[in-house]
């Protein structure tokens, strides 16, 4: 039986970084058991748009169709594993509010008959407040203190 991992990143915790380097090293992961599909995947490595397609979330004409060309290529590739990774699963995971919506997604994969995982990597909110507004600063998205980035 074949697991897919899902990769729920909560923002600021590397998320885009760990989907780089699956993106860029998709041989090498194969080779090591673990499949990166191409199919749904943002121009960043970043499954969002599969995941907007297996909730029937509106998406580009690139994308539509993307979870059942997902599923059938985890099908055919010869890894036992595979790994579907979005910040988009986070908020989805996080509350009871979205259960409808992380629902729908995990029982997707479960109708595919494989054993799914779920890795969120979670940050105190003091942590990831600080980390958000560096972002922000850095990028010179905002020039407010952190007191007015806060509030």
């Amino acid at each position: 039986m074949k697991r897919i991992f899902l990769h729920a990143g909560q923002p600021k915790t590397g998320t885009t970084a760990i989907q780089h380097f699956l993106g860029k090293n998709r041989k090498a992961l194969l080779a090591c058991g673990y499949f990166f599909p191409r199919e749904g995947l943002s121009h960043i490595s970043n499954h969002g748009p599969l995941i907007l397609d297996i909730l029937g979330a509106p998406n580009s004409a690139r994308h539509r169709g993307s979870a059942q060309r997902v599923a059938q290529a985890i099908r055919e590739s010869p890894a036992p594993n595979a790994v579907i990774s979005a910040e988009r699963l986070y908020p989805y995971f996080r509350t009871c509010l979205a259960g409808g919506l992380r629902n729908a997604v995990v029982e997707y994969f479960l109708q595919m008959g494989v054993r799914t995982s779920i890795l969120i990597y979670l940050r105190d909110d003091l942590a990831r407040l600080n980390s958000a507004y560096i972002q922000h600063v850095k990028s010179f998205r905002s020039d407010a203190s952190l007191h007015d980035y806060v509030r």
